[in-house]
Formats: structure tokens, C-alpha cells, sequence
């Protein structure tokens, strides 16, 4: 979805099939902040960014296989109040932030704003502990 400079990825259970979408947002957002460093990199056309990730309800329908969604609240005016904040940066509101804090590190920048350090791998983890359990013979 894009308005404006704003582009707007919406992660609806509907599509994802994952309940931890505000985990997947932060995830993406630490892949397209890869991607736009690679390219400023690599280019002489800097990209100026800043994302940020918002969580509330929408109604939603898929027609098509396409996700069509009427927000409601202040769900993508936050996150558009939040991306124009972060220079630069990743920022979640503490909402989304509190759904997804048992996998995201974040710094807390105000009373409603987080800042994304990094994501952990649990997946990578629970192999970690699991192969440290079978050297420790438990």
C-alpha cells in the first residue's frame, strides 16, 4: 500500500497465517534496512529511510488472492508518525513492541516508542540449547 513517500506493508493473520506478525514486521524491517545500506553502498543515489512498525486492527478481506483492509484507529497514522521519527532507524510503538518483546530487542526511546536493536533467531537458539543439552548428557 503506498500514500505519498509512505510505502505500507500490512501483515494481516489472514495472509501470514502467523499470529506474531508484529515478530515478522520487525524481521522485514531488519532485511529492507539491509538491503537499503547495501544499496546506498553500492550506489551513488542515497536512499534516505526510516521505518516504522505499528500494530492495530483492521478489517480485512481477501479478493483475489490480494489482502484488501480498511484500518481502524490510528494504525497507519502511526506507523507513518513513527517511519518520519526514525532516521535511519527502525521504530516500533510500544503496542507492537510489547506483542513481539519475547524475540525483539529494543531500546526505549519514550512512553510510546521502541527502537529495534535486533530480532533473535529462536530457531537458532533452540538448536544451540539442544545440542549443549546432548554434550552435557541431560
Amino acid at each position: 500500500y503506498e500514500e505519498g513517500n509512505f510505502v505500507f506493508v500490512v501483515l494481516c493473520d489472514l495472509m501470514t497465517k502467523n499470529v506474531k506478525n508484529e515478530i515478522e514486521a520487525a524481521r522485514l524491517a531488519e532485511k529492507i534496512t539491509a538491503a537499503i545500506k547495501e544499496h546506498n553502498v553500492k550506489f551513488k543515489e542515497i536512499i534516505e529511510y526510516g521505518i516504522g512498525i505499528s500494530s492495530g486492527e483492521i478489517l480485512a478481506k481477501v479478493e483475489n488472492k490480494k489482502l484488501k483492509f480498511t484500518p481502524l484507529g490510528n494504525v497507519i497514522i502511526g506507523a507513518k508518525k513513527l517511519a518520519e521519527q526514525a532516521d535511519k532507524t527502525i521504530l516500533m510503538s510500544k503496542e507492537a513492541y510489547e506483542k513481539g518483546s519475547a524475540e525483539i530487542k529494543a531500546v526505549k526511546k519514550d512512553e510510546k516508542t521502541y527502537e529495534i536493536m535486533n530480532v533473535v533467531d529462536q530457531e537458532k537458539n533452540k538448536k544451540f540449547i539442544e545440542e549443549f543439552l546432548k554434550r552435557s548428557g541431560k
